[in-house]
């Protein structure tokens, strides 16, 4: 039994070894391919540039195809090139599930647990959640579906409804309900799925950010790295601004992102999710730069307050609103498959001065 048992664990390991090194090439694979679709040929890499890639990155990992595409094109999207940059096919495979662990993700990052993980940062209000099929109020007490359906209808406020799992993404997993113009049969799918939800009543964001799009609210995305050290190193931030009469602000939804100075000044450009370039908004002519987002020092201390508190995921990607008072409400946190685009678009590159630190823990030089 003992032989059995010892051999069985060894052979556990390899597939599981295996399974990690099958999934590593497909996302290797998959981001190469969105990349290469992406590019145009307008911006085409030099050789010397090609040169710094490989001197620059070479000592960590194989530089091939899918670090050269995803240079040309921030290249092409932005007119600066820094090699500095993480290619995302490789912050997909390598860097993020090395600072995340994507199994424990699947079951903490639930947003019913949000007030249990963090009891003492403000939240939107939750009126509902449902775990498991059960339903609970706001004071974690179970109560029917009935009395769910009737609360919904009768509710004094506009509502969000969100997937509570992890792995939605992209805003699909979010539903804006108002109860006296939406139609209740295009909610009343979610007392038969087999999703975890939360209902929440809707942010009233703060003046400033209402004059850049009055009909989202619009967040604030900070990427945070918690360090070997203990300290929290805030990496970049940008605001996620939704587009005339959408009520959700991501790019999935069509929305720009525009990058915040250390200062909380928005810079001069957004982009949306195709890298395309705007210096004012789509819809309404907003001029973005030099918008000095309410209160950002309030916003990054929030992070690094909580940040530490789940050192499982070490790089996560925070959404925060700010309310009406100047407040920050923590919204989502995103311990898995952050947008490294998102940021290296309006900001340069994601670990900035400390690119090649993160770079040698992650990979570990291969000069040693």
């Amino acid at each position: 039994m003992d032989f059995i048992k010892h051999y069985g664990v060894k052979f556990e390991k390899w597939v599981l070894s295996n399974y990690q090194k099958t999934k590593v090439k497909y996302r290797l694979y998959s981001e190469t391919k969105t990349f290469a679709s992406k590019c145009n040929g307008s911006a085409p890499l030099s050789e010397e540039q090609k040169k710094q890639i490989k001197d620059y990155f070479s000592k960590y990992f194989k530089v091939d195809k899918s670090t050269y595409v995803a240079h040309t094109h921030y290249l092409e999207k932005t007119g600066v090139f820094d090699v500095r940059n993480i290619p995302d096919p490789i912050w997909y495979a390598y860097i993020d599930p090395f600072f995340n662990n994507w199994t424990l993700d699947k079951y903490l990052d639930n947003k019913c647990y949000y007030t249990r993980m963090f009891p003492n940062v403000k939240m939107p209000k939750s009126v509902f959640y449902r775990l498991n099929n059960f339903w609970y109020d706001e004071n974690d007490k179970i109560v029917t579906k009935e009395f769910v359906k009737q609360q919904i209808l009768n509710s004094p406020t506009d509502l969000f409804i969100k997937n509570a799992d992890a792995y939605f993404g992209c805003g699909s997993g979010v539903t804006y309900f108002n109860p006296k113009k939406t139609d209740f049969s295009t909610i009343e799918w979610i007392f038969s799925s087999r999703y975890d939800f939360v209902i929440q009543e809707a942010i009233v964001q703060h003046e400033v950010l209402a004059k850049i799009n009055e009909s989202s609210v619009n967040t604030l995305r900070v990427v945070s790295l918690l360090m070997r050290d203990g300290t929290v190193k805030i990496c970049s931030s940008v605001l996620r601004i939704g587009r005339n009469g959408n009520k959700l602000d991501n790019w999935g939804t069509g929305g720009v992102s525009c990058g915040i100075d250390n200062d909380g000044r928005l810079k001069k450009y957004a982009y949306d999710r195709k890298g395309n370039r705007v210096d004012k908004h789509p819809d309404n002519g907003y001029v973005f730069e030099n918008t000095l987002i309410p209160n950002f020092s309030e916003v990054i201390k929030m992070v690094k307050k909580i940040a530490p508190t789940i050192p499982h995921f070490r790089l996560v990607s925070w959404d925060i609103a700010v309310d009406k008072n100047g407040e920050p409400v923590l919204v989502e946190m995103n311990s898995a498959y952050g947008e490294p685009e998102l940021h290296q678009f309006s900001n340069g590159p994601i670990f900035g001065e400390d690119t090649e630190e993160v770079l040698e823990e992650v990979f570990g030089s291969k000069e040693k």
